[in-house]
């Protein structure tokens, strides 16, 4: 059976927007509508500058340098960088969609994606080192409260999870191993809702046991709270400026003993220095997102950078052939088409 080889560019934007983000992906409305607004901002700048009816526009039209001069376009329409990066996104994705459904396309989303995002500018922060992260997890003593700040600290090293997934974290999503080759791991539910799974590291796992005999000795609940307050005998979610103060006071008295960490450093740092190390130690950018539960590869790029060679490499090696005739979808009306599309 032939796989179905699609030619225009909005043969397939009303399944993606309608079924495929909706229901595949499980993207919000708001994504959605974020994604259709770009689409119907990416057709008027086809019909304008190119002179080109959702009809005639085809994927083959869609490339560097169509991309590049929308980017130019949106920037002339006084959009900000991060609209423009956003516009971007989305069509990189729709190409994305569209080269899964017919591998004749794959060339042309790997083609646009040499299209660079604006730069948004950001004053960076700066890394804490491998000396400087090792004495900061030092620092607490042994009493009760210094042994639940250090297994924190170690925790959100360890998993790299966000301070409130952790501070979520309930003893019934808490699984350390009983037998020899089992895996001692947390479930965590992250932004949108979506539960992942983070192995913990042999390293950590004497810490978090130390720490349950001292905290969960007598009747643990599977829904307790792992880490926790007591405020009027009653046990509470522990406030996020609680572990940001303590991590910060942490942070000052290390650095005054001579090691080299950053001004002003906070618990978020330990997830961006954990991704960091991984992609450098050579783990894939995609198992590097999947483990910092990122909805996009994008967000992930900030803790590293993909070489241009590869890139090239990956274009060259596809020669698809291209399909030169078919029948136009639509010969209706400009705005009839674009309602079929899905867009505005």
């Amino acid at each position: 059976m032939k796989t179905k080889l699609y030619i225009y560019f909005y043969d397939l934007t009303s399944e993606f927007l309608n079924i495929y983000l909706p229901g595949d992906l499980g993207r919000s409305i708001n994504t959605i509508e974020s994604y259709r607004d770009s689409l119907t901002v990416f057709r008027k700048f086809i019909k304008k500058d190119l002179n080109l009816s959702i009809s005639q526009f085809r994927f083959v039209d869609c490339d560097y340098d169509c991309l590049t001069k929308f980017k130019k376009y949106l920037r002339e329409k006084g959009n900000s960088p991060t609209t423009i990066n956003c516009r971007l996104a989305a069509i990189k994705s729709f190409m994305v969609f569209a080269s899964d459904k017919d591998s004749s396309l794959q060339s042309y989303a790997l083609r646009i994606s040499h299209v660079k995002f604006c730069n948004v500018p950001k004053k960076a922060t700066p890394q804490i080192t491998e000396s400087g992260m090792k004495a900061l997890l030092l620092q607490p003593n042994s009493s009760l409260k210094g042994i639940r700040n250090s297994t924190i600290m170690i925790m959100l090293f360890a998993t790299a999870t966000r301070l409130d997934e952790l501070l979520s974290l309930t003893l019934e999503n808490v699984f350390l191993k009983e037998k020899k080759g089992e895996q001692s791991f947390i479930k965590v539910v992250g932004k949108g809702n979506k539960e992942r799974i983070i192995g913990l590291s042999e390293k950590c796992i004497p810490n978090l046991k130390q720490y349950m005999s001292f905290f969960h000795s007598e009747n643990p609940q599977p829904e307790d709270l792992l880490f926790y307050t007591v405020i009027h005998n009653i046990r509470n979610k522990m406030a996020e400026n609680t572990v940001e103060r303590f991590v910060k006071q942490y942070a000052d008295k290390a650095r005054k003993e001579g090691a080299d960490i950053p001004e002003n450093f906070y618990p978020h740092q330990f997830r961006a220095y954990k991704a960091t190390i991984m992609y450098q130690e050579g783990t894939p950018l995609e198992v590097v997102s999947s483990f910092l539960g990122h909805s996009h590869v994008q967000t992930t790029l900030v803790y590293a950078k993909i070489s241009q060679d590869t890139l090239n490499k990956a274009i060259n090696s596809i020669q698809p052939e291209i399909p030169l005739s078919k029948k136009k979808l639509w010969l209706s009306h400009e705005e009839e088409l674009a309602r079929k599309s899905g867009i505005r």
